[in-house]
């Protein structure tokens, strides 16, 4: 090569000048650069910054720098060097006098960035020609190996091949400790390259002997035996002396201890560079030709137990195989490393071509034959912190944060590169889960009957790009030598099991697959693919497999389904309830399931999360389960849509929970959930799934114990769908009442597939007969929506007369029954009979809403599908005036009794699949009326609605007008994916009201029990009461009327004297009774009761609204006479133009009076006695209050 040439980039006032050399545009970008660092010249510090800029030329070529005082410089292309020379110089420790100074020195930027470090050889020039040097030794650190370059070192530069080159007695790889023998280069001669391409590289070749080799890199060198060309894995234990333990996998066979070691020395090509002193890529030691019989080791095995044979390979073209330092954990956290394979190594197979195990499970391995390649490629990630006891401490990820990677640094190993040989056979990658393997007729042979575990062709192997045809790297051990360790270390099987299928396998499955992964094909026993049959797994997942040429899905025609590969997914079925099915079906533009599910699905520990629903439109989403409508998928246009996750799970060494919280271990997040955000994002719904799932531990009716025994147990596999959502459409009545209630979707916080039962189908094919699926829907209506209501100032709020919210719904199904239902509904009233009421008494529960009436629900089967009724007890007292600054009629309603039944469930219009259903039901009251006695300020004594007495003993119900059918209609429209539309719509739905007497809450003194009155009915119109419709006639009430009352005259004046009426013109609510006026008598046909009705009503006050007023009227009996009459012994008719009721005072009470005014009696139609007015009176015995008796009285008086 051309000499190099050094460009001046700096120079500082002390006289440092930096220079660095040219980039060989050919070359691209190397991983070091080449630099020089002159030094001030003169003999002493006084002349220190004399320098003039022509003693440090802009250009020095490489054989020039060598001439001068200085360091030459090496330093990764990455990391810019220092701006100030002299600050290079002080990090390498440089006094002066500078003059006589020369040296080499590699630095890279170390923690904190600012700061630099550096391994140097310094070098003391007598005579610069004849490179004879004298000085201190340079050491340049290898893990724990140096590479020594001792004091008297000669160093000589050959510019015309960019080459320096370092040769003495004493030049040799030491351990830092001093032990072992020390390894020398051939002739004590080292190399330095100039050369851009490989610039600070240090390179010789060695004739050692395998023991010293191994024991200069061995954990322990005085161990009974020596193990080199091994892999190795890591994970956090604090137990171990480094805080890591290590999992060790040979490669090569084991040393012979001495003296029986009778192998040749190895012949080594060797590479070292101190920028890199344990990347295997830059350190190296490499196999020159030689023969290598020694080295072949048999640890590798087919799926049915023969031996595979491996051999390092020294190819006449092509990277030759060798070993490097790796890194592994040192003591007190120092460097340290370890020998490891890596190049080509070639495999020798039984018969020629064979199935070589990938793992420990025979249904993951790879097709190879004779002369092919594992290319062991070196320093590649080797640590995993989610193995272990790290998993006890992982914590969530921070919004946004990246998933680590299931292996990681700073521990390192080879992983392998499969490369094919020569010889023409079938190649791929085949794999499944141990913990769902697929079972299916004709795997081993057409004829034989029973299912066998089939083959899946997950990659043929190829390069991942058109443009790269450099195959993937996966890690891959093999497990032949891993209990006969030369140095006699123990291993744990169970250990190495638990890494290979959490760690190893996993990472292994994925790499091989890919970003875009190839449709896994099911093939038999010699390969070739099953056409159109179906296979099933242990937990009963079935997949139909495409027949040789075209996709058979339904609805395809057979000319437009795409060409298809036999063997490929038609269908996965996941479930099914008699003619439901839960499945991912094949894309009708390629005929197969998605590619990346399908490949996926295939791999072994798999733990897969799902919800990113826009890449998988092809679903057959819902089956119905014990009368709910689950759905695996939301509709792809739910704005929360990845909130419903999917979770596969077939890995046995970690439990549900542990997976949850490591979702380094989840597979392919890119393509099944998204960016990094949006995986933490999915993570707090899993973690908080399991959050709700503990808190309810606590409860009576807790439902989780199943799930809860699920998510900690690492051997449960199977698959459960989070937040999957409920489609109201087409459930039972009395289920589908409850959607009015909730706000959203309801959805059940998990469900999943227990066990299908696999039958034999028509065609001899397996087949789900049906499914046997579990879950739990777990809502609570004590949302943030609530929270944020209560929270809002009274002032605030607008709260409607009525609201419906389903305040619990915990619901436990096993075995596709339910095992265990509670539920809560809450009816809330804010008004009754047209007022403002307080609910007062009820149960206090901080997550139920004020005025709320709370009923429970009791579920009973009936088959597989039960009924839920609605009914319950005691729910407190409804107060109409709680602080007594109204008028009001009604004092309180006290609720005995709830009830919620439906009433019809009506598909939308147009009944198709985009139509919802209209749901009405009806919440329905009974309880106890009661009445104020004195309502009226100023009027004492008439009390009108006479209901209304506290209990025998404190605690016990009011007595009253006992009430049934106090109704409220709830309807509500579901949209096509069954949930609510908007909010429930809610009206009071008095027309099934009915009032019964109880005689026992009649007030003393009450009209109803001064007169002989029975409670017929109880009148409501919310339009107002149509009394002419009645035929009814108003009574006056003088008492109610002209009432003294004062009005404040504010501003310091006394208050002014007025008159009031406590009337309404427009009563809406009534108390209508029976008042018996006598019989018939002879006179007619039968002994019939001649009976009046009088209506006690009640409404917003006429010059008050927002106070009550009273109406009263008389319905007399309607025989021949109409409104205004009646008539009596059949002959005479009365008539009237007037009615009033009053009190009247007694020495022995009140009596009520009722007169009717201008009573007129005629006989066909003569007025007798002519010119006479008459009132008639109706009055009852004060002294026998309530009975039956009833006095009349008529007034006359004669008229001009």
């Amino acid at each position: 090569m051309a000499d190099m040439i050094f460009t001046r980039i700096a120079l500082d006032a002390a006289g440092f000048a930096l220079y660095s050399a040219a980039v060989d545009q050919a070359v691209g970008v190397a991983p070091v650069q080449a630099g020089f660092l002159l030094l001030p010249g003169g003999a002493g510090a006084s002349q220190i910054g004399v320098r003039r800029d022509e003693q440090a030329p802009q250009e020095l070529s490489l054989s020039q720098a060598w001439q001068q005082p200085g360091y030459f410089l090496f330093h990764p292309q990455s990391q810019a060097l220092p701006a100030e020379p002299a600050d290079i110089a002080q990090t390498l420790g440089l006094t002066p006098p500078y003059a006589t100074l020369r040296g080499v020195a590699w630095l890279w930027q170390a923690a904190p960035p600012q700061s630099w470090a550096c391994a140097s050889v310094p070098l003391f020039y007598f005579s610069p020609t004849s490179g004879q040097v004298a000085g201190s030794n340079g050491s340049l650190p290898f893990g724990h190996v140096d590479l020594v370059l001792p004091s008297g070192t000669q160093w000589t530069l050959s510019a015309e091949t960019g080459q320096a080159t370092f040769v003495g007695d004493g030049i040799a790889l030491l351990r830092d400790s001093g032990q072992g023998t020390p390894l020398s280069p051939d002739a004590y001669r080292v190399s330095l390259s100039f050369d851009p391409a490989a610039a600070g590289l240090l390179r010789f070749t060695a004739a050692w002997d395998p023991y010293n080799l191994f024991g200069l890199f061995a954990d322990d060198p005085q161990a009974p035996g020596l193990q080199g060309g091994e892999l190795r894995y890591f994970h956090p234990d604090p137990q171990a002396p480094q805080g890591f333990a290590q999992l060790r996998y040979p490669v090569l066979p084991p040393l012979p201890p001495l003296p029986a070691n009778d192998w040749p020395a190895f012949l080594l090509d060797c590479e070292m560079d101190p920028l890199a002193p344990l990347d295997g890529t830059r350190t190296r030691f490499l196999f020159l030709p030689q023969r290598l019989d020694n080295l072949a080791s048999s640890f590798g095995r087919t799926v049915s137990g023969d031996l595979v044979t491996l051999a390092p390979s020294v190819p006449s073209n092509g990277s030759p195989a060798g070993l490097y330092p790796a890194a592994r954990p040192g003591a007190a956290q120092a460097p340290a490393a370890y020998l490891a394979p890596l190049g080509p190594f070639v495999l020798t197979v039984p018969g020629g071509a064979a199935k070589l195990s990938c793992g420990t499970l025979g249904t993951e391995y790879l097709r190879v034959a004779d002369g092919d390649i594992l290319d062991f490629v070196p320093s590649m990630p080797a640590c995993s912190t989610a193995f272990g006891t790290a998993m006890a401490r992982r914590m969530t990820l921070a919004n946004g944060a990246d998933t680590k990677p299931l292996l990681d640094g700073p521990f390192a190993t080879s992983w392998v590169r499969f490369r094919p040989g020569a010889a023409t056979a079938m190649r791929g990658y085949y794999a499944q889960p141990g913990a769902s393997v697929n079972f299916g007729r004709g795997a081993v042979s057409p004829d034989m009957r029973y299912p066998a575990a089939v083959s899946a062709l997950v990659s043929t192997l190829a390069s991942t790009t058109k443009s790269d045809e450099i195959p993937v790297a996966f890690p891959m051990v093999q497990y032949g030598g891993v209990f006969a360790l030369a140095d006699a270390t123990v291993q744990d099987a169970q250990l190495l099991d638990g890494y290979e299928k959490q760690v190893i396998a996993g990472l292994r499955g994925a790499l091989i697959r890919g970003s875009t992964p190839d449709r896994p094909v099911f093939v038999g026993e010699q390969g070739a693919p099953l056409p159109g049959t179906r296979t099933s797994t242990p937990q009963g997942l079935l997949v139909q497999l495409n027949s040789a040429t075209q996709s058979t899905r339904a609805g395809i025609a057979a000319a437009q389904a795409p060409e298809v590969q036999a063997g490929t997914w038609q269908s996965l079925l996941l479930a099914r309830s008699a003619e439901q099915t839960l499945s991912f079906d094949a894309d009708p533009a390629t005929g197969v399931v998605d590619a990346q599910l399908a490949s996926t699905l295939m791999r072994e520990q798999l733990f897969l999360v799902l919800n990113d629903w826009s890449r998988f439109p092809n679903i057959t989403r819902m089956i119905a389960v014990a009368g709910f409508n689950f759905e695996i998928a939301p509709d792809v246009d739910a704005t929360d849509r990845w909130r419903t996750v999917l979770v596969f799970k077939y890995a046995t060494t970690q439990s549900l929970a542990a997976l949850i919280r490591a979702p380094e271990s989840w597979a392919n997040t890119d393509y099944f959930i998204g960016d990094a955000t949006r995986v933490t994002d999915t993570q707090s719904v899993l973690i908080d799934a399991l959050a709700v799932a503990e808190k309810a531990s606590s409860d009576d009716d807790d439902p989780f114990a199943d799930f809860r025994t699920k998510a900690a147990d690492p051997d449960w596999t199977g698959m459960l769908a989070f937040n999957a959502p409920i489609n109201g459409n087409g459930m039972p009545d009395d289920l589908q009442m409850l959607l009015a209630g909730i706000d959203g979707q309801l959805s059940a916080h998990h469900f999943g597939v227990q066990v299908n039962r696999i039958s034999d189908g028509a065609d001899q094919e397996p087949q789900i007969s049906e499914s046997a699926l579990f879950g739990v829907i777990y809502h609570h209506a004590a949302t943030a929506i609530l929270k944020r209501e209560r929270a809002m100032p009274r002032s605030e709020q607008t709260p409607p007369d009525y609201a419906f919210v389903v305040e619990a719904l915990s619901v436990a199904i096993n075995q596709s029954l339910v095992t265990q239902f509670h539920c809560r509904v809450g009816m809330t009233i804010n008004t009754l009979f047209g007022r403002a009421v307080t609910l007062t008494g009820a149960d206090a529960n901080a997550d139920v809403p004020p005025n709320t009436v709370v009923v429970a629900g009791r579920y009973q089967r009936h088959g597989e599908v039960g009924t839920v009724t609605f009914d319950g007890g005691q729910h407190g007292s409804f107060a109409f005036n709680p602080d007594r600054s109204r008028i009001r009629v009604i004092d309180t309603f006290q609720v005995s009794g709830a009830s919620l039944v439906p009433i019809a469930s009506v598909p939308s219009v147009p009944a198709d699949a985009d139509a919802g259903t209209t749901i009405t039901s009806r919440f329905a009251l009974s309880g106890t009326l009661a009445f104020a006695a004195d309502p009226f300020p100023g009027v004492t004594g008439l009390d009108l609605f006479s209901y209304g007495l506290p209990g025998a003993a404190p605690g016990m119900t009011t007595t009253g007008v006992a009430l049934t059918s106090l109704a409220f209609g709830i309807s509500c429209q579901l949209d096509a994916d069954g949930k609510r539309i908007g909010l429930p719509q809610i009206t009071a739905d008095f027309s099934g009201l009915r009032a019964t007497d109880d005689r026992s809450g009649r007030r003393p003194g009450a009209l109803v029990r001064m007169l002989p009155l029975t409670l017929q009915a109880i009148l409501h119109d919310e339009a107002g009461l149509d009394i002419k419709a009645l035929g009814a006639l108003p009574v006056q009430v003088p008492a109610l009327t002209g009432v003294a009352a004062s009005v404040p005259g504010g501003g310091g004046v006394a208050p002014m004297p007025t008159q009031v009426a406590y009337v309404t013109s427009k009563p809406l609510y009534a108390l209508q009774f029976a008042l018996p006026l006598g019989a018939l008598g002879a006179l007619a046909d039968a002994h019939a009761s001649l009976d009046a009705s009088l209506i006690v009503a009640w409404g917003a006050s006429t010059y008050t609204p927002d106070e009550d007023g009273v109406a009263l009227f008389v319905q007399l009996p309607q025989v021949t006479a109409g409104a205004f009459g009646f008539n009596l012994q059949g002959l005479l008719k009365t008539t009237f133009s007037a009615a009033n009721l009053g009190l009247v005072k007694t020495k022995n009470g009140p009596a009520y009076v009722l007169m009717f005014n201008n009573v007129a009696l005629s006989v066909f139609g003569i007025t007798l006695p002519p010119k006479v007015l008459a009132d008639f009176i109706l009055f009852a015995d004060a002294n026998d209050p309530g009975g039956g008796n009833l006095g009349w009285s008529l007034a006359a008086t004669q008229t001009p």
